[in-house]
């Protein structure tokens, strides 16, 4: 509701550590991932950019040192598990796990 904006709480987590980040002297504050695995258009996305945030892509880099690490390197076993599913997979377990918390939630609050 927009009447209670004013207590949102993350806005207010958010608001301290630009504070803190300004007393200090430090220029950048970093919401560590933009976006999460393929998902682009989230709610915590858009969430990021109504307050400032701005996505910069940083390359990395992976240096096999051995064959094993040359061979996890070519099976893709570098990056997170998230980022081999399926962005429709990934949606349709959000949408799955959403409906499950949903349930449990109205069972704890019939008891």
């Amino acid at each position: 509701m927009n009447q209670h904006k004013d207590k949102a709480p993350t806005n207010a987590l958010l608001s301290r550590a630009v504070r803190s980040c300004a007393e200090r002297g430090i220029r950048y504050l970093v919401y560590e991932h933009f976006a999460y695995a393929k998902r682009q258009g989230d709610s915590l996305s858009h969430f990021k950019e109504v307050n400032g945030f701005v996505r910069m892509n940083v390359p990395r880099y992976y240096v096999p040192l051995t064959a094993w690490g040359k061979a996890g390197f070519r099976l893709g076993l570098h990056r997170r598990l998230v980022d081999h599913v399926p962005e429709a997979v990934a949606s349709r377990y959000g949408a799955l796990r959403s409906a499950l918390y949903a349930y449990t939630s109205k069972t704890v609050i019939e008891e």
